[in-house]
């Protein structure tokens, strides 16, 4: 800036406000920290602002000064942010009170004095729209109550303001906000507001493209809406393409609908996502509408079904209550043409901890030409690496024509025990040394920490491996490793 040269100083202040205006709501005060750790000083050299220069700023006639003097406002000098106050305090558009919020938790009196007299002064109608808009800022405040008592008595001031029947509509437009956090705020407070307010909130918030704002709103439903209103809502949120918003409207259907809660709860025993089971299992057998058996039977004839879909909910349902009885029906898909059905078979004999008795089969999935059907298998066999067979997953790793495969076997040699383990990720060097190195790095630590010692077998195993890899290790690893296997081996 230049006392002397008002164009530029004009033009100075439209490209800075430009620039400020890019700042997001919620990014505000981490912003305010980073001017003030430094970058200020290359705007400003000396340490106190200038007052020609500051009085040659109040009368720009620039856009959206307001946010010049924001900027300003984050000086590192409590002196220069106090000078700042009083032409930010004069403006009345709106966008200087995110600034002179972030103002009224400064740690200097003579700083936050102005800027609780700012806010307390804009406590009106007129300021209603300001505030709802730049409730990150609210939240701020509330949240440092503790350490500033003198801001309580503000924010309570500003939530009543906002909820009251003349200046409630403002939340409305702020559930629109970018901010993420004042869109939700908003939302807390219209909830608190009058009737047709909260009505509104509920049904903006349920479109919103916000996910949390539609699981509250599917959350807050009952204690706005009742009877079939509720209905009609519920079953709306129902559809949501999220699980989480379909359970909250499940589970309200459930406790608030009970015209049409068994039949709902009925159908969503059959519902693709866990939670929504579960939710439909418990208030089901909470009232007695249903029994463990009877929902077994409809997993099993499910089960039983032509259609690939409902095969896949069988097994998913018998995954969930299934018996003992029913893992026998779960391995028979192992082998479906379908590769979900196959998965879904491998998960449920994983959830039923059946995972022993068809060791030899899961490890052969590994070779499944479906990558998600190989993964579930690795997972399954991950669940017991004590008996995971080395050789076996080594030629796997070698011969294997397909990279997935190469790559789950891989994964589970590194499950392997400790002393077996080194052998295999010293061989993988040879072949791969990037995927090894970081899990030799990680075994150097965990050998470091144990105190169990080597077998000869093992011990021979590792040093004939690690010989083949000398010189090829970095930062003197191989060294590192044969000083472990020799401390092991001789306890």
């Amino acid at each position: 800036m230049r006392p002397d040269d008002r164009a530029f100083n004009l033009a100075t202040a439209e490209a800075v406000c430009e620039l400020m205006a890019l700042i997001p709501l919620d990014e505000l005060a981490a912003f305010s920290r980073w001017v003030r750790s430094g970058f200020i000083h290359y705007l400003w050299p000396s340490w106190r602002l200038d007052e020609a220069l500051l009085h040659e700023l109040e009368s720009l006639d620039a856009p959206h000064i307001t946010l010049f003097w924001g900027l300003l406002s984050m000086h590192p000098s409590g002196y220069n942010r106090e000078a700042v106050l009083g032409p930010l305090a004069k403006s009345r558009t709106g966008q200087e009170l995110p600034f002179i919020m972030l103002r009224a938790l400064d740690w200097v009196p003579e700083v936050r004095a102005p800027a609780l007299e700012a806010l307390r002064a804009r406590i009106t109608g007129a300021c209603a729209p300001h505030f709802a808009n730049a409730l990150t800022g609210v939240v701020r405040l509330a949240s440092a109550h503790e350490r500033y008592s003198d801001v309580h008595a503000i924010v309570d001031s500003i939530h009543r303001l906002l909820t009251s029947p003349d200046h409630a509509f403002c939340l409305l437009d702020a559930m629109e906000s970018d901010s993420r956090i004042t869109r939700r705020e908003a939302f807390r407070l219209a909830m608190q507001s009058t009737k047709e307010v909260a009505e509104e909130g509920i049904v903006r918030a349920s479109a919103s493209s916000d996910l949390a704002l539609r699981l509250r709103a599917a959350e807050h439903a009952a204690t706005v809406y009742s009877s079939e209103p509720l209905q009609a809502f519920c079953k709306k949120a129902l559809r949501d393409p999220h699980y989480a918003v379909r359970r909250a409207a499940l589970r309200t259907i459930a406790e608030h609908c009970p015209a049409i809660a068994d039949e709902i709860l009925h159908a969503a025993l059959l519902d693709p996502h866990a939670s929504l089971r579960a939710v439909a299992r418990f208030h089901l057998l909470a009232s007695d509408a249903i029994t463990h058996e009877e929902i077994r039977a409809l997993y099993r004839r499910a089960l039983e079904s032509a259609a690939p879909s409902q095969r896949a909910l069988g097994l998913q349902g018998l995954s969930d209550v299934g018996t003992p009885d029913d893992v026998t029906r779960i391995a028979h898909y192992v082998s479906s043409e379908h590769s979900k059905t196959r998965r879904l078979a491998i998960q449920g004999l994983t959830r039923h901890e059946a995972v022993l008795d068809y060791h030899e089969t899961l490890v052969a999935m590994l070779s499944d030409p479906v990558a998600s059907v190989a993964a579930a298998a690795r997972d399954a066999l991950a669940t017991h690496p004590k008996l995971l067979d080395g050789p076996a997953l080594w030629e796997f790793y070698e011969q294997a024509p397909l990279e997935h495969t190469r790559r789950f076997a891989m994964h589970l040699l590194r499950r392997l025990p400790i002393w077996t383990r080194i052998t295999y990720l010293l061989r993988i060097v040879q072949v791969a040394p990037d995927d090894a190195l970081p899990s030799l790095q990680s075994w150097c630590r965990q050998a470091n920490h144990i105190y169990t010692t080597m077998t000869d077998d093992a011990y021979e195993d590792a040093a004939s491996a690690l010989n083949q890899v000398r010189g090829s290790l970095p930062y003197t690893m191989d060294d590192t490793i044969a000083g472990l296997l020799e401390a092991k081996r001789s306890g």
